[in-house]
C-alpha cells in the first residue's frame, strides 16, 4: 500500500535555503548537572567524558548521594519517516547500576533495565526557564550491545516529551525543533 510507505526526513533550510537530509540527530553536550558549581568545585567534585559523569557531593569521597549519569539515546519517531528524531542526553543512575554499567562495559549488556531520571534541558521541550530547576521525567534505560549506547523509554506522564515518543511527531514539529539547532551549529544564528 503506497500510503504506508516510509521515507527519509529532509527539509529545506528557512535560513540558508540548502536541504537537509536525514532524520535530525542532536547531542546535549554537557551534562547539566554541574552547572551551578563554581570552576573550582567542578575540578575536584566531578568527572565526565563523552559517556560518564559523576558529580561528588562531597570533595574525595564517594556515596549514594552522589549523582551518576551515563549518555543514553532517546528517540522519538517521525510520522511517515524511516529513522527517529534521535537525541543523545544524559540520564542519572543509581551508585550501583553506575558501577555494574562501568564495569560491563564492553560487553552485551542488552537484556539488562534500568531506572533513571532525564533532565529536561531539550530545546522545544524544556517548560523551565532560568533559574528554575530543571524539571526532569522518569524511564527506563535499556542498556544494549557492546558499542551501542543505552535507549530511554519515557514513564507514562502528560509532558510533551512523552507525548512525542509515545505518538511520534509530525514532520512540521522536527522541523521547527531541528531548524533552529541547525542554523545554530553552522553560525547563522
Amino acid at each position: 500500500m503506497f500510503w504506508n510507505r516510509r521515507k527519509s526526513f529532509s527539509y529545506v533550510c528557512g535560513c540558508c535555503g540548502r536541504t537537509v537530509t536525514g532524520s535530525p540527530s542532536f547531542s546535549i553536550g554537557l551534562p547539566p548537572f554541574f552547572g551551578h558549581l563554581s570552576d573550582e568545585e567542578v575540578e575536584c567534585r566531578v568527572h565526565f567524558d563523552d559517556d560518564l559523569c559523576h558529580v561528588r557531593q562531597t570533595p574525595g569521597t564517594i556515596s549514594d548521594d552522589d549523582v551518576f549519569a551515563i549518555r543514553a539515546l532517546l528517540e522519538i519517531p517521525i510520522h511517515g519517516v524511516d529513522e527517529p528524531f534521535s537525541w543523545s542526553v544524559w540520564v542519572t543512575q543509581s551508585r550501583q547500576n553506575f558501577c555494574d554499567y562501568v564495569e560491563t562495559a564492553g560487553t552485551d549488556q542488552s537484556g539488562t533495565m534500568t531506572f533513571g531520571w532525564l533532565p529536561i534541558t531539550l530545546p522545544g521541550y524544556r517548560r523551565t526557564g532560568d533559574g528554575e530547576p530543571v524539571e526532569s521525567l522518569a524511564c527506563d534505560v535499556q542498556w544494549q550491545k557492546e558499542g551501542l549506547r543505552p535507549v530511554i523509554t519515557l514513564h507514562e506522564c502528560d509532558h510533551p516529551l512523552f507525548l512525542d515518543q509515545r505518538n511520534g511527531m509530525t514532520w512540521k514539529r522536527a522541523i521547527e525543533i531541528a531548524e533552529p539547532l541547525n542554523r545554530r551549529a553552522h553560525g547563522r544564528d
